[in-house]
């Protein structure tokens, strides 16, 4: 009799450990996924605004490139990456259509905006900066 709750002792055990084990993953995964959304929407945030200042200091233009902005100095910087010294982050990070005109941005709204997606984990679309790139667009 001994030897059985003993036995049972180590399955629990076991069980224990491999659901602590569990556990663990799923909390370091939770907090890598926010920590890369928390990057992505830096690199979000400033490329709105680097398409809201070339759109306003370019009329009737959009950029065919990330290769357009590189002159642009955003009206904000992140405190995680800087413009143009972590291009390569943006790009990664953000994916802009230069494939689409001006008037085609300032056909979009707020909900049905594509022009500039997030890659990876995010925290949704920031609609007032939207906002304000599609208005810059439609003067």
């Amino acid at each position: 009799m001994m030897v059985t709750w003993r036995r049972a002792g180590c399955i629990l055990g076991l069980v224990g450990i491999l659901l602590a084990g569990l556990l663990i993953g799923f909390a370091y995964q939770a907090v890598t996924s926010s920590l890369e959304a928390e990057k992505t929407l830096h690199a979000y945030l400033v490329s709105l605004d680097l398409l809201t200042v070339y759109v306003r200091k370019n009329p009737g233009k959009w950029p065919t490139s990330w290769d357009d902005l590189i002159g642009v100095s955003p009206s904000t910087q992140s405190p995680i990456y800087h413009w143009p010294e972590d291009s390569g982050e943006f790009s990664r990070r953000v994916q802009i259509d230069f494939g689409l005109t001006r008037a085609q941005i300032a056909a979009q709204n707020e909900d049905n905006f594509s022009a500039v997606i997030q890659v990876g984990p995010n925290y949704g679309p920031e609609e007032p900066r939207i906002k304000m790139l599609l208005e810059a667009a439609r003067r």
